[in-house]
């Protein structure tokens, strides 16, 4: 039996790394070449330790007006389904304070950083450091922080960078003078993570790395300060993500003709917890508490689930979709979004989907998991004039507005389900 296992493991580290490379190289990066021939570049990214450079940055721009593209899809506020960027977008958040709700996201060609507002036509550039060829980004420190990551220029490193703005622009609503446009400092965290996920606070991150043994786990601040390894598997790629501020929820890689496992490990002790496994395709999505979770197998052509850690109770969800598409509701412990493909789902659908050979249109649908039932509450495609296949799912405090992009254009979109 323990051979068994062990040559188990072994067959799963391999395809885990194919599936890894195309993950980062094609899944995160299959959004389309933008032509920034007339924004700056720099063949260096990051030329650190070069006569005290700090990155390739640029003058702020003496003309803050809005383009025509960003009046128009500002002025469309009062839609429920709203365009916030149709440029190819690395990562976005929400900013809250009592009665205000901005959208901040980052340029994926520049990295330029945008605020828009939910409630008005406003929308504001807030920083001018072009930061190019980035493939995903995330924001911590409650919306003040940013971690970019981007392919190096040798075509196979991972570059991370940190940088930190300053609270002034925690929750701008009003239109920023061209002369306090920001002009970023990124520091260099880490080289060649794999992948990195950041705490409900915002203010941790959780981050693998290859080891010669497999791979291994490190907490760190968000700055990528005071990091500690605290896991070691001898699986070389996993996905990681936070399922409660000192919780992190580790998936193998999926795939369609090897089992996954899902486990728990405590940021605190150390403490592994295998709460799934023995299931061909895993894919594992967690609520920010811990307690909830969905997961995807391509066994029976695709099946759907809802499990409770509390009593390890599985329950059968439909319509069926990637836990990748999902989010749980941050103002209910019942309700859950997803985007549901309008096509049906398959053995290889999901192998599919991440290697970029699929891709979907979607409707947004909600789940009520105590009561066990679903329904459809936009019809995307229909409501945007184009097919949106839904990625990076976010949800406000409130559970009144929705954040997402498309996977096959990068564009990022809000939909308002608070009405």
């Amino acid at each position: 039996m323990k051979n068994i296992l062990k040559i188990s493991t072994i067959v799963l580290g391999i395809i885990a790394v194919g599936l890894l490379y195309y993950y980062f190289f094609f899944f995160k990066a299959s959004t389309p070449t933008i032509n920034t021939s007339t924004k700056p570049s720099s063949t260096n990214f990051f030329p650190f330790g070069q006569g005290g450079t700090t990155g390739n940055t640029t003058k702020p721009n003496t003309n803050t007006n809005p383009t025509t593209q960003q009046l128009q899809q500002a002025s469309n506020y009062l839609q429920k389904l709203r365009l916030i960027s149709n440029e190819p977008v690395a990562g976005a958040t929400f900013i809250e304070n009592k009665n205000t709700v901005i959208i901040r996201y980052i340029e994926k060609a520049t990295g330029h950083i945008y605020d828009v507002s939910t409630n008005s036509a406003t929308i504001n550039q807030i920083s001018n450091t072009t930061l190019p060829k980035i493939h995903e980004a995330f924001f911590t420190d409650l919306g003040l922080g940013l971690i970019a990551r981007s392919v190096g220029d040798d075509g196979e490193s991972i570059q991370t960078i940190y940088s930190k703005l300053p609270a002034s622009v925690a929750t701008t609503t009003q239109k920023i003078a061209s002369s306090s446009i920001l002009t970023l400092n990124p520091l260099v965290l880490q080289t060649n993570i794999p992948f990195l996920t950041v705490s409900p606070s915002t203010k941790n991150i959780f981050y693998t790395q290859k080891s010669f043994a497999g791979s291994t786990g490190i907490i760190a601040l968000s700055n990528g300060t005071s990091k500690k390894q605290i896991w070691s598997s001898p699986v070389r790629s996993v996905y990681p993500q936070f399922s409660g501020e000192n919780t992190v929820l580790v998936t193998t890689a999926p795939n369609a003709s090897v089992y996954g496992y899902a486990y728990l490990v405590n940021t605190k002790t150390g403490g592994v917890k295998n709460i799934l496994g023995n299931i061909y395709d895993l894919s594992v999505f967690a609520n920010t508490t811990g307690t909830d979770f969905v997961y995807y197998t391509s066994a029976s052509g695709g099946q759907f689930f809802h499990y409770v850690l509390a009593n390890s109770s599985t329950t059968p969800l439909t319509p069926t979709t990637f836990p990748e598409k999902c989010v749980f509701d941050t103002s209910s412990k019942t309700s859950l979004y997803c985007a549901v493909p309008n096509d049906s789902l398959s053995q290889n659908s999901l192998d599919n989907w991440y290697l970029g050979l699929n891709s979907y249109s979607d409707s947004i649908w909600k789940y009520d998991l105590k009561a066990g039932t679903s329904q459809m509450i936009e019809d995307l495609s229909s409501n945007a004039g184009r097919n949106i296949d839904v990625i990076n799912m976010h949800i406000n405090t409130v559970g009144s507005l929705l954040l997402f992009q498309s996977k096959t254009d990068g564009s990022l979109w809000s939909l308002n389900v608070g009405a």
